[in-house]
């Protein structure tokens, strides 16, 4: 589903944008009403988040405008003004749901989902198409209770598939539902992700769903059409509502109030230069009342500098200094005189403000990951994914060098019955062939095990690598992958880790060392929306201790950085025989042609002029990945 943001708070938007992508929803931001009035009248959006307070036309008067203009999809206003009176303008204007700032970026995330499972009234459903299975609460897809994995883009296409079961839709018709105006792809595009949709749905069971319409586009068989249902589940979404406003609600011990502080120190790093900004701005107007110079520019940039604070830090969990700055705003109104009591009133505010956030904004930044909050949840995610790997050899010493790098527990054949019959299962099982003493002893029993474990992954390593074992490999059916077994430990882990990727259990892991945050926080949003693993580094004298520690599938390098240059790190790279096929990608703002050069004759596999788009940026990494791994592992 498609969300349009409106919202002149950068800090605010990015960390609302990066949340509601891991719910694979497609954000789209602007800074203004009149940008928000043009994006709606050039694209369908299923959901309009819209701050109340804007620069020129205010929220409200959007959102009055939109209703008029008999705009009917769902309206969110934001705002940090709690008068009851507000909120009645707001709603009288057609919005649908009222949030104010501060709140938490759970809540919020909570009440968008609410509104977009029951568009304008309509109950919460679960959609269904025989037997296969889409739960917009949670975002799952399954088929007969099989769970299919699916990436944001192929679940875009199913969602909409499913809720409109008869209509046809086009190629550009896709395009415009499930691709921004920054992304610029082809029809080309819409035929490979329907192709690997097609590709999951017939792996699981669930084939023939999505038919072609010679000359009109793509829609559900209709052959299938009466099996289509949708399920009410609106008790469930109600109560799930209930628990998560729960869940959500402030800390109310030293534990979450902890947890909360640390959470902040960590996420609000990448943005310490916008907040350090915003706290000037109240000491310049600190400033100017003591020196008797208090001019109405200096109140306005600190009541707007105060305004945007409410915001920024009830996301980042920290509702005390939110309360603070609310109240600093309450006391700046426009065009009156400050008086001697709410002055020291405001020294009291802004001093207990600096109190709560200097220790933080002061705190040596991460040399990994400047949005460690988002880092540790793709990490922890990266790391439940990662393949628990059962080795079925009577050769363990043979294998010591993969169990080094790779998570593999070594069984012989006769322990293996007694691992399988415990929970949970493991990720993938390799199978050495000459753990048997002859192949077809083997074969008999990868057969067995293929029909106990229809869907388990099973990498075959053989030593005899001729068209007759693959023939045979292939016969026993299953989910089976053939591997020489003389590959080098660490191509034989890339090959079984690229096959993850590629059926989208596991995601690319990318490298950004850049000393611009911002431009840091740029790439992690854009990266994390198509699901790779994002790190970001800022000081580059960490990049071999960050390199060996997370192992990435790419790096992504600024050209010019202080004390240590990209060119530098990539001859580090080439240099070392275990890092030499990783793909480089240099991203700068120079464009001169001498240092282009230099750049591609340090070893660069691609060199991306700032700024970049997003589908660009996109399309480059997936296909320098995709080129590695066929290089790489020669399979």
């Amino acid at each position: 589903m498609k969300i349009l943001l409106v919202e002149d708070d950068t800090v605010f938007a990015e960390q609302l944008s990066n949340n509601l992508t891991r719910y694979n929803y497609l954000i789209e931001a602007v800074s203004d009403a009149e940008s928000g009035w043009e994006y709606v009248h050039a694209t369908d959006y299923d959901l309009i988040v819209l701050d109340v307070q804007l620069p020129g036309e205010d929220g409200i008067s959007l959102c009055k405008k939109l209703r008029q203009a008999n705009y009917e999809s769902a309206i969110l206003l934001l705002t940090a003004s709690n008068d009851s009176a507000d909120k009645v303008r707001g709603l009288d204007a057609g919005a649908d749901d009222y949030v104010v700032k501060p709140c938490t970026s759970e809540e919020l995330c909570a009440r968008i989902r609410a509104l977009l499972r029951r568009p304008r009234e309509v109950a919460v459903t679960v959609l269904q198409y025989g037997g296969l299975r889409l739960d917009p609460n949670t975002c799952e897809v399954s088929y007969q209770d099989q769970e299919i994995t699916l990436s944001p883009k192929e679940y875009g296409l199913l969602e909409l598939f499913l809720r409109n079961p008869h209509r046809i839709f086009s190629s550009g018709i896709l395009l415009e539902k499930l691709w921004s105006f920054e992304e610029t792809p082809g029809e080309e595009t819409i035929r490979t992700h329907i192709k690997r949709l097609r590709r999951k749905l017939k792996r699981a069971g669930a084939d023939q769903v999505i038919e072609n319409v010679y000359g009109m586009g793509y829609r559900l068989n209709s052959s299938l059409a009466a099996d289509y249902a949708q399920t009410d589940h609106s008790e469930t979404t109600r109560a799930e509502l209930t628990a998560t406003s729960d869940v959500t609600s402030p800390p109310t011990t030293v534990e979450l109030k902890a947890a909360a502080r640390s959470a902040a120190l960590a996420a609000m790093s990448q943005f310490r230069p916008d907040f350090l900004e915003r706290l000037t701005a109240l000491d310049q107007l600190l400033e100017g009342l003591a020196l008797g110079n208090c001019s109405e520019p200096l109140r306005q940039t600190a009541k707007h500098a105060a305004h945007k604070l409410i915001g920024s830090l009830g996301m980042f969990g920290l509702a005390d200094g939110s309360q603070l700055c609310r109240e600093i705003e309450a006391i700046l109104p426009p065009a009156a005189t400050i008086k001697d009591a709410d002055r020291h009133r405001l020294q009291q505010l802004v001093a207990q403000l600096h109190q709560q956030l200097d220790p933080i904004l002061t705190a040596p930044s991460s040399t990994v990951s400047p949005c460690p909050s988002q880092s540790a949840t793709v990490r922890s995610t990266a790391m439940a994914i990662a393949p628990e790997s059962l080795l079925i050899t009577q050769e363990p010493n043979a294998f010591t060098e993969l169990q080094a790098i790779a998570p593999v527990v070594t069984l012989s054949p006769a322990q293996v019955d007694d691992r399988l019959s415990e929970q949970p299962l493991p990720d993938l099982i390799l199978l050495d062939l000459a753990a048997f003493s002859e192949p077809a002893q083997g074969l008999d029993w990868l057969t067995k095990l293929v029909e106990q474990f229809p869907k388990l992954p099973v990498f075959i390593l053989a030593n005899t690598d001729t068209f007759q074992r693959r023939l045979e490999v292939v016969r026993c059916g299953g989910m089976c992958t053939y591997l020489p077994r003389t590959l080098p430990p660490q191509k034989l882990w890339d090959s079984v880790s690229f096959w993850f990727q590629e059926h989208g259990i596991t995601n690319p892991h990318v490298l950004a060392v850049d000393d611009d945050p911002v431009m840091l926080a740029t790439l992690t949003h854009q990266l994390m929306g198509n699901r790779y693993q994002v790190t970001t580094l800022q000081e580059p004298q960490q990049f071999w201790e960050s390199l060996t520690a997370i192992r990435p599938d790419l790096l992504i390098v600024d050209l010019e950085m202080p004390e240590v240059n990209g060119i530098e790190l990539c001859q580090i790279i080439r240099a070392d025989i275990n890092w030499q096929h990783l793909p480089v990608i240099f991203l700068s703002g120079r464009q001169d042609p001498d240092l282009i050069q230099k750049a591609y004759q340090a070893g660069a596999d691609d060199y991306l002029i700032k700024p970049v788009s997003k589908s660009e940026l996109n399309v480059r990494i997936s296909n320098r990945i995709h080129r590695s791994h066929q290089v790489f592992t020669g399979v």
